[in-house]
């Protein structure tokens, strides 16, 4: 549960960790946690470290859907061209697990779950496979 770029110094641990017991997360059993996984997009090798991926805890799910989890230790950005680019890495994500497992991409969503103010946040969309690639080639 550790994410350099969002903790500051002073972060109390059991604070985070208080925090956490507190999301849905806490409860459910992961699928993986901590899984690197490579994957092309437009010629470049994407590697990605999902910390969590858990059967998707939602009434409406159906049998086999994922969610990639990403834990940020710090609070939600406020920033709408933050937003966009954590919103990138999770496609990303998403997209890795997809074809490491073999779930089709449908299957899988993506959340991050900020623990500076103790949050969970799924996109409403994310990028596909040629989004991506076509973000990355500019």
């Amino acid at each position: 549960l550790t994410d350099a770029d969002d903790t500051e110094p002073d972060t109390d641990l059991e604070k985070l960790r208080q925090t956490f017991l507190a999301t849905p997360w806490a409860s459910l059993d992961p699928i993986a946690v901590e899984v690197d996984i490579e994957t092309p997009l437009a010629g470049v090798m994407t590697r990605s470290r999902i910390d969590a991926v858990f059967p998707d805890p939602r009434p409406e799910s159906a049998p086999g859907q994922v969610v990639v989890v990403d834990w940020k230790t710090g609070r939600e950005p406020t920033d709408p061209a933050a937003v966009r680019a954590r919103e990138v890495q999770l496609a990303v994500y998403r997209l890795a697990w997809s074809r490491w497992t073999g779930t089709p991409l449908d299957d899988v969503d993506a959340a991050f779950c900020y623990l500076g103010d103790g949050v969970t946040r799924r996109p409403a969309r994310l990028l596909d496979v040629d989004e991506l690639e076509a973000l990355l080639r500019g």
